[in-house]
């Protein structure tokens, strides 16, 4: 009878499997660990990469390919092992975020405390998830190295910290339980409990020592968000709906065409600090140039017909299905 790798590793792993992947997990942590503070955060970058069509799960190729270019080298009974032990579904991939999750040092209560009072001020509906444009008025980039060099602006460095929320830009929130995914990825190489706490305070400055100012900040937040839900300080429709038409005409005698190329350097070219994102302001600057003129509730209530997911930016799908789709589609 033949032996082959998948009988070695039942017989090898099927009894001591879970005592085998944890001995495989702690030595990953060990290398993680060995990266610095963004270790982790790198290895969830690459299984992203890996991960071509954003299912968050990978097959064995992939996987271990992944964690080769990370510098983790694994054997293929040991990614056997693996796979058998995170395979949930049995359909010959696992979810990387699990298998992430294993490698996170656990946080101790004051850490936890720390980022539950972060949190928590941020949902400040407790709806169990942080709207983005929360994350857009809140999020500090002002001790950045690379905002303070002028390297990046502060709209790419707010693009990148959502990039660790790979649905955020298209759901429109972060959950509770990725935002605290995230910060105990950070907080895993790190051992001086007052060294991650001031990290958090550079994040959300007020938020994390019970600032008074940052608390009126949040009230007046709160109540923006209730006054644009009241349906007394809402705008006609119709009037956002010529609106809309107009813009949109326009729009599409720029390009002369709905081909995927020139929606996209019509993107770019008012994305005016390349960010990726066209903020409410670039989009002013567009009207403008357009020679559209309107007040600003009437702009702000075109800006929602673009932002579809309320995450307070543009993204190229959100431009290009503006400009594709039905003006009045809302």
């Amino acid at each position: 009878m033949k032996y082959n790798i998948k009988d070695k590793t039942m017989a090898l792993y099927g009894v001591g499997l879970e005592m085998t992947v944890k001995k495989l997990n702690y030595e990953y942590m060990l290398t993680i660990k060995k990266k610095g503070a963004s270790g982790l955060k790198l290895l969830a970058t690459i299984f992203r990469q890996y991960d071509f069509k954003g299912t968050g799960k990978l097959d064995m190729e992939d996987f271990g390919a992944a964690l080769a270019q990370y510098g983790i080298f694994t054997r293929k009974i040991d990614l056997q092992a693996l796979f058998k032990y995170y395979d949930v579904d049995h359909d010959g991939t696992i979810y990387y975020a699990k298998f992430l999750s294993n490698l996170r040092e656990p946080l101790n209560e004051k850490r936890m405390a720390a980022i539950e009072k972060i949190y928590m001020r941020l949902d400040f509906t407790d709806s169990g998830k942080i709207r983005l444009s929360s994350i857009m008025k809140r999020f500090s980039v002002e001790k950045h190295p690379d905002f303070i060099s002028g390297k990046k602006s502060r709209d790419e460095l707010i693009k990148e910290f959502l990039s660790n929320f790979p649905g955020a830009q298209k759901n429109g929130f972060i959950t509770k339980e990725e935002f605290f995914d995230y910060y105990t990825e950070i907080s895993t190489p790190i051992s001086s409990d007052e060294y991650f706490i001031g990290i958090l305070g550079e994040d959300w400055p007020g938020l994390a020592d019970g600032d008074e100012s940052a608390l009126e900040d949040e009230g007046a937040a709160a109540a923006e968000d209730e006054e644009e839900e009241d349906p007394k300080n809402a705008v006609p429709k119709e009037r956002v709906d010529e609106l809309v038409k107009t813009l949109r005409l326009k729009l599409c005698n720029l390009t002369k065409t709905q081909d995927e190329y020139f929606l996209r350097k019509l993107f770019h070219d008012i994305d005016m600090d390349k960010s990726g994102f066209i903020s409410p302001s670039e989009l002013l600057a567009l009207l403008c140039k357009l020679g559209i003129t309107t007040e600003p509730k009437y702009a702000q209530a075109l800006f929602k017909r673009f932002d579809k997911n309320d995450s307070g930016t543009i993204d190229l799908e959100e431009f290009c299905t503006f400009i594709i789709n039905s003006p009045y589609t809302r």
